[in-house]
């Protein structure tokens, strides 16, 4: 995957990089490149790279009369997903069994942001149902242990994931959890 914003080609480790080219006249033999001011290496097969941040790739092409040409090209690596931020409408009434308790009226917000290429979409499951795409609020939660598992995704295909773990109970005049 490739995603490219004013004058910068962003790509993550999962893209692979094929070098091509040709001589009309003595005919192509071969091309050597490196990344990063490497050892040059005999081009055979696409290629990926691995490391965060800018890179730098240069390529030289040889004929069959060993005349040759050199050439470059710059691209950012992102390999990070985007971060996930949930926010409960409403505050915990305590704890059960160390995990946070809410209102049965209590609705679910989450975000996501990636600050390289951007946020694409997010998913979710509610108690391992089938994923479903998130595109808002998310509320009416069944009582008892819940988990939610979101997934986020940038514009290169990187994913995060986050598990939320919570009980939903109705709330008595004892400000007890109502089991029932």
């Amino acid at each position: 995957p490739k995603f490219v914003t004013r004058d910068t080609v962003f790509i993550c480790s999962k893209t692979k990089i094929a070098l091509k080219g040709t001589d009309a006249e003595a005919g192509m033999h071969h091309i050597e490149y490196s990344v990063n001011g490497s050892d040059p290496k005999e081009f055979t097969e696409a290629f990926s790279i691995e490391t965060e941040g800018y890179n730098v790739v240069d390529f030289t092409g040889f004929d069959n009369v060993e005349n040759s040409n050199l050439n470059s090209f710059g691209c950012k690596i992102d390999n990070t997903g985007p971060e996930i931020s949930i926010m409960f409408g409403t505050a915990s009434t305590g704890t059960k069994e160390g995990t946070m308790i809410y209102p049965v009226h209590s609705v679910l917000f989450v975000s996501a942001t990636d600050v390289i290429v951007g946020f694409k979409k997010m998913t979710y499951s509610l108690n391992d149902t089938p994923v479903k795409e998130y595109s808002g609020v998310l509320k009416s939660f069944p009582k008892g242990k819940n988990k939610i598992v979101v997934t986020a995704y940038d514009q290169l295909g990187n994913t995060t994931q986050k598990e939320i773990i919570f009980f939903n109970f109705s709330i008595n005049l004892l400000n007890q959890p109502d089991d029932g």
